[in-house]
């Protein structure tokens, strides 16, 4: 795909009023497309001015605004061939391993539903990639995916290694939920995957810095 390296201000197509918002806000077009990109509003970059960040989250009108610019940007950078499609077929295993790496970091602290939520998987990817890698990433590799799977052999019983990989789709990138973990192990209830999920993320808690270093997005 076309590289946002070289990309200037003037190659986008924007209408007068997006383009006083863009000159206001000041914002270096890199982390404006970084942004844009991954399907945040422009306003949460990080240098964006506090105060104006402030401005723009409490008034409605200006929210309008800001994305409109959005939608404009991405509609530019897709046509300057700089948007890229992360297909499910190729992205969704690797989504799933930096889902599974989060609820280990976090020990579970979010509610549990919002690791599995599959619509959100390769988006919350797409976030974590910086524009290099948005551009040129290609998602784990087997080796990764393999070393991955010797992490959790190690620390895990054998049952609860299989109720992770069923959860997080460890296989073929599917995920299945408390039900399909139960009727696979002949549980009568949801209880005994969740009781076995506790205890593999509390153990693999303790391994979090080699599964971070194992799983570093290059």
């Amino acid at each position: 795909m076309n590289s946002a390296e070289n990309l200037t201000i003037g190659m986008l197509n924007l209408s007068e009023e997006s383009k006083k918002l863009y000159d206001r806000l000041q914002l270096p077009l890199d982390e404006v497309v970084l942004q844009v990109r991954r399907g945040s509003m422009i306003y949460c970059a990080k240098s964006c001015n506090h105060s104006l960040r402030h401005e723009f989250t409490s008034n409605p009108n200006k929210r309008v605004a800001m994305r409109q610019l959005s939608s404009e940007i991405y509609s530019e950078l897709e046509r300057l061939g700089m948007i890229r499609v992360f297909s499910p077929e190729q992205f969704q295993l690797s989504a799933n391993v930096l889902a599974l790496r989060q609820m280990v970091a976090e020990k579970s602290s979010r509610g549990r539903s919002w690791y599995y939520d599959s619509g959100e998987y390769i988006p919350r990817l797409i976030r974590k990639l910086d524009a290099k890698q948005y551009e040129e990433w290609q998602g784990y590799d087997d080796n990764t995916i393999e070393a991955v799977r010797e992490l959790l052999k190690k620390n895990l019983s054998e049952t609860e290694y299989g109720v992770i990989c069923m959860r997080f789709g460890l296989v073929d990138g599917v995920c299945r939920n408390w039900e399909e973990n139960a009727e696979k192990f002949g549980w009568k209830s949801k209880g005994g995957p969740a009781y076995h999920e506790r205890n593999a993320i509390c153990k693999l808690h303790r391994s979090i810095d080699e599964l971070r270093v194992i799983t570093k997005i290059s």
